[in-house]
């Protein structure tokens, strides 16, 4: 990637997001103004990197990319966040999320055809807008708490106010709108351009790739974990329920990526930076625990445990690893879940008695 002025700020605006989301997730009145703070920097990097970009002819094809892929990011990461402090439902997430893994999907067509895919003006007004409704809630979460980072008190009409705000129709309006405004943008997206998508890729690299998402240019094989990652929040009605989806999943990452992998190997290599179905059905397998999904913190914690054995390939992953028979191209995936999940529940039998004595004591 070219290092512009424009492609860091671009890139630090995607590094700053899950900053966002611990903090707010922290959720006590220091963390939460340091998470303004934070997303008020990452929104502001949204037109620092257009402006630098343009007034130093800084303007580079990575930069086209990243700069709507690192806003999806940033405002996914909030929603994502209002959801879990139960101020938006998780439909509306979700609609958000699918719209944007689809136009992600047809810039990754476009790029291949050639084509530049134009961002509409329905689309930089969504996109100003979600940044500023989500500003006016974080503001509204921030002045609900009793002090200001714990230090400038809060006259108690202003928080009563501005907690009840936070679970009305003063931000289920906003975030109705934006959600209607979010559908109508990926539609006017998909009939413009519907071209693209009637002559695609071959299915194999599509299927491999996750939709485009391998062809993310900074870590691609995260990107795909994390595709499957976020599926680990949603409420399901019991654990077997659960267990037996993400079973599903990974089965069928398994068997449609052992179908995929020998054609696009031919053009790409052994083991190209494209394929992500592994890694999506690692982090599927390693879902299927109950424990790498019992809070958010868990979640966290396996996510970053299975990218770590992925990388790091443990025996029997190094091994696996040298051969190129596209078996093998799975293969250390699903031993890197099983070292996360094995990992994951010694570290939880190991804290029980820790935690029992701190109770006892």
């Amino acid at each position: 990637m070219t290092l512009t002025v424009a492609n860091i700020l671009t890139v630090s605006r995607i590094f700053l997001a899950p900053v966002f989301m611990v903090c707010m997730l922290m959720d006590t009145p220091s963390s939460i103004a340091v998470a303004v703070a934070v997303f008020a920097v990452a929104a502001l990097t949204d037109w620092l990197d257009g402006a630098s970009a343009r007034a130093w002819d800084q303007v580079t094809e990575q930069g086209t990319y990243l700069d709507p892929l690192a806003d999806k990011i940033l405002t996914t990461t909030a929603f994502a966040t209002f959801y879990l402090q139960g101020i938006m439902p998780l439909w509306m997430v979700l609609l958000m999320v699918a719209r944007d893994f689809a136009i992600t999907s047809l810039r990754s067509i476009a790029e291949g055809k050639g084509v530049q895919l134009v961002t509409s003006w329905h689309a930089k007004v969504k996109t100003f807008l979600q940044m500023f409704v989500i500003f006016y809630i974080l503001l509204l979460v921030l002045l609900a708490q009793p002090s200001l980072a714990g230090t400038v008190a809060v006259p108690n009409s202003i928080s009563a106010f501005c907690a009840d705000a936070v679970q009305s129709w003063y931000t289920l309006g906003p975030l109705l709108m934006l959600t209607i405004l979010t559908v109508w943008t990926a539609v006017e997206y998909l009939v413009r351009y519907r071209v693209l998508y009637i002559v695609s890729r071959p299915a194999s690299e599509w299927i491999v790739s996750l939709g485009g998402v391998g062809r993310l240019p900074i870590a691609s094989g995260t990107w795909g974990s994390a595709v499957v990652a976020v599926f680990g929040i949603l409420p399901f009605n019991n654990n077997l329920v659960a267990t037996i989806t993400f079973g599903v999943v990974a089965g069928a990452a398994i068997v449609l990526g052992l179908r995929a992998i020998p054609q696009v190997q031919k053009d790409h290599g052994s083991d190209p930076s494209l394929v992500v179905i592994d890694e999506a059905a690692g982090m599927a397998l390693v879902l299927m625990a109950p424990l790498s999904r019992a809070d958010v913190w868990w979640l966290a914690a396996a996510f970053l445990l299975f990218r770590l054995f992925d990388i790091m390939k443990p025996w029997p992953a190094n091994v696996i690893n040298r051969r190129h028979e596209p078996w093998a191209v799975i293969g250390d995936d699903l031993v890197a879940a099983a070292y996360t999940v094995g990992a994951l529940y010694l570290f939880h039998a190991a804290l029980q008695p820790l935690l029992m004595a701190v109770a006892l004591w």
